[in-house]
């Protein structure tokens, strides 16, 4: 068909009808103003929008989106489909790429060294100027005083002159004159050019450049294994370093620099128990021995002893160390001089403790396991208990659905949220996010398996792991979306994750410990 306005042969997709029933090509009204005479028969207004939501209009409009959009995509996969040939044998579709980015790096290095040469030079003649000024200020400043200095008269009454009947003040005169002057000579004389050993400030990175990839994306969720070590308990330090105790040395402290991979060591005489970091970055270990002991860069800046009763739990919350024994004694101390704030037994009938987790506000939550007096069944209960041993409140779990005993499923880890919310992991793969007042907030079906670990992100997100199918969960505090999730073999055979941290923002470097 023909356009009715140029006589252009259109395909009929291209050609959009005129109010006035004209056909006319698509560029025609594109062209025009929102409202404009109408261009092939002159008598009346058309508005554009309104044309182009003309019934026929509006189907071709459609059309053409989607073939455009299906172009594309065809376009895509075409691209796609020839990375899918990249290997590390046949890179030829980076081969441009990278012919860019060498010349790139090696005029950048042409242009460095032209740079650094001119510099060098510069500040070789500059220095080579000032020791010319220095000889020349040392000369002046000498000849001077050696001008001053009559050696000849000195001489003569030296050697003129007995002891009885040389004055002391003359003697002690010329020896303060020939003293001084020496004095001054070996100063002016003591100039040394220091040279650094190595270039560790000369940041190269910064001068000459590096890669850049601010947009780039995993296409994979999967995590990538990197690198491992023994690691037991861990913290971050607000330095990125991460501080442990070792697998095989339990006595022994690790600091790791997840950065650039270096660690060093510090020993101990006892293995060490707990492990914690306060807001300022102090260390504070409790070994088997009871001792406490607070570092500040890595220097012991206080200890103390606890009381002798094995510890089932101990955890630093603000600026208390909270202690469970395993007879249920608890105690609260100030973690930086052991003063003891609270101390008290506690036990319930027919009852063993299964989780525990201090929180904010001087409480703590205590999961319990209770056998039923009369049936001989066990169930689950929560309590909230401040640190004067009063039960604030207690919830008696009933989780999983009709078909399940809810005394079969079992929470199976506990962490802090925030101030005023805690989360808990089941056997059953449910996350549920309480309030302080121990009702629930939002509980979710999250993972097929039972929940081995959970742990925050520092944006307040959850991290959830099975240890049974080695899969990894990030979800969003707010409602339990799902984030971002890995399968992960490493996970899945690592069966009592205790702990994990996230290097990454980007959920592609981790440390776990177990």
């Amino acid at each position: 068909m023909n356009c009715e306005y140029c006589s252009k042969k259109e395909d009929d997709l291209y050609l959009f009808v005129l109010p006035c029933g004209y056909s006319v090509c698509y560029d025609h009204l594109t062209s025009q103003d929102e409202s404009f005479n109408c261009f092939v028969c002159q008598d009346h207004v058309i508005e554009k929008q309104s044309c182009f939501r003309m019934k026929k209009n509006e189907k071709k409009l459609k059309m053409d989106a989607f073939l455009t959009k299906k172009k594309s995509l065809l376009n895509l996969c075409d691209q796609i489909e020839k990375l899918q040939m990249i290997d590390q044998e046949n890179d030829n579709i980076l081969q441009d790429k990278i012919l860019v980015l060498k010349k790139q790096i090696n005029l950048k290095r042409v242009q460095l060294k032209t740079q650094l040469n001119k510099l060098i030079d510069e500040y070789h003649v500059n220095l080579m100027n000032e020791l010319k000024n220095e000889k020349s200020e040392f000369l002046t400043s000498i000849l001077d005083d050696l001008d001053k200095i009559d050696i000849e008269e000195m001489r003569k009454l030296l050697n003129s002159h007995s002891q009885e009947n040389l004055n002391e003040f003359k003697f002690k005169e010329i020896e303060k004159e020939l003293v001084d002057f020496m004095t001054n000579f070996n100063k002016l004389t003591s100039i040394e050019f220091v040279t650094r050993k190595n270039l560790s400030d000369f940041n190269l990175p910064k001068i000459f450049g590096h890669f850049c990839r601010e947009n780039f994306h995993q296409l994979s969720n999967n995590f990538k294994f990197i690198h491992q070590f023994g690691l037991k308990k861990f913290e971050e330090l607000n330095n990125g370093e991460v501080v442990s105790t070792s697998f095989s040395d339990p006595s022994k402290l690790i600091i790791f620099n997840p950065q650039n991979g270096q660690i060093r060591e510090i020993s101990e005489t006892n293995e060490i128990k707990f492990l914690f970091k306060s807001y300022n970055d102090e260390i504070i270990t409790i070994d088997s021995e009871f001792h406490v002991k607070i570092r500040f860069n890595w220097c012991c800046i206080e200890t103390f002893d606890l009381a002798r009763k094995n510890l089932i739990y101990a955890e630093l919350v603000e600026d208390k160390i909270v202690t469970i024994s395993e007879d249920y004694f608890v105690t609260v101390i100030k973690y930086y001089n052991g003063e003891i704030l609270y101390d008290f037994y506690f036990t319930t009938p027919y009852s063993s403790v299964k989780l525990i987790k201090a929180f904010y506000k001087s409480t703590f939550i205590i999961l319990i396991e209770v056998q039923n007096q009369y049936n001989g069944q066990k169930e689950q209960n929560i309590n909230k208990i401040d640190f004067r041993n009063k039960i604030l409140k207690t919830f008696k779990c009933n989780i999983g659905n009709n078909n399940q005993r809810y005394y079969d499923i079992y929470y199976s880890t506990i962490e802090r949220l925030n101030e005023n919310e805690f989360v808990t992991g089941s056997s059953n793969g449910e996350l549920c996010i309480w309030n302080s007042d121990l009702s629930v907030k939002l509980k979710k079906k999250c993972h097929s398996s039972a929940i081995s670990g959970i742990m925050l992100c520092e944006d307040g997100n959850i991290v959830s792991i099975s240890s049974q199918d080695g899969i990894i969960k990030i979800w969003n505090s707010e409602d339990l979306s799902l984030i971002c999730q890995s399968n992960s073999i490493f996970f899945k055979l690592n069966l009592c994750i205790l702990k994990m941290l996230l290097v990454s923002c980007r959920f592609d470097k981790w440390i776990s410990g177990n």
